[in-house]
C-alpha cells in the first residue's frame, strides 16, 4: 500500500509541477505519469532481491582451500614433479608431450619412431607411477 501512495505522490506532483496551459488533455497527461511510474516502479522490483535471494547469497560455500588443503596439494605437486624426474628421458618427454603440451600420440610416436600403442603405454607407466608416490605421501 505504502508503493501505492508514494506512486501517486509522485503523480501530483509531476502534475502541479506543470501549468496548465502546457497540459491539452489533463486526464490522458494524469494517466501516463502514472502509468510510467508504475512501469519504473515495476522494473526497480524486478531489479530487487526477495529475502530469499538475499540469504541465499549470503549463505555461499566459499570454495577457497583450507590452508591445510593448500600444504596438501603443495606437496602432492612436489611428490608428481619428484617422480617425473626419476622417469628415463625417453618417457618424460612422452608424458610431457602428451600430457603437459596435448600433443596427439600419432605425432609424438612419429618423433620418438615407435608407435601409439607405446605411447599410450608409457603415458599410463608414467600416471601409475606417480600414483604410486602419492600413495606414499604420509597423510
Amino acid at each position: 500500500m505504502e508503493t501505492a501512495e508514494d506512486l501517486l505522490h509522485e503523480v501530483w506532483l509531476r502534475f502541479r509541477g506543470r501549468s496548465s496551459a502546457d497540459i491539452r488533455s489533463p486526464g490522458a497527461y494524469l494517466s501516463r505519469i502514472a502509468d510510467n511510474l508504475a512501469a519504473d516502479e515495476a522494473r526497480r522490483q524486478a531489479r530487487r532481491l526477495q529475502a530469499s535471494e538475499v540469504n541465499d547469497l549470503l549463505d555461499l560455500r566459499d570454495d577457497a582451500p583450507t590452508a591445510e588443503q593448500s600444504i596438501i596439494a603443495r606437496d602432492e605437486i612436489r611428490a608428481v614433479v619428484a617422480a617425473i624426474s626419476e622417469l628415463p628421458e625417453r618417457q618424460r618427454a612422452i608424458f610431457i608431450a602428451a600430457r603437459l603440451r596435448g600433443e596427439r600420440y600419432a605425432s609424438i610416436a612419429a618423433r620418438h619412431s615407435i608407435t601409439t600403442r607405446t605411447v599410450e603405454n608409457e603415458v599410463r607407466r608414467v600416471l601409475d607411477h606417480c600414483a604410486a608416490r602419492l600413495d606414499r605421501l604420509p597423510r
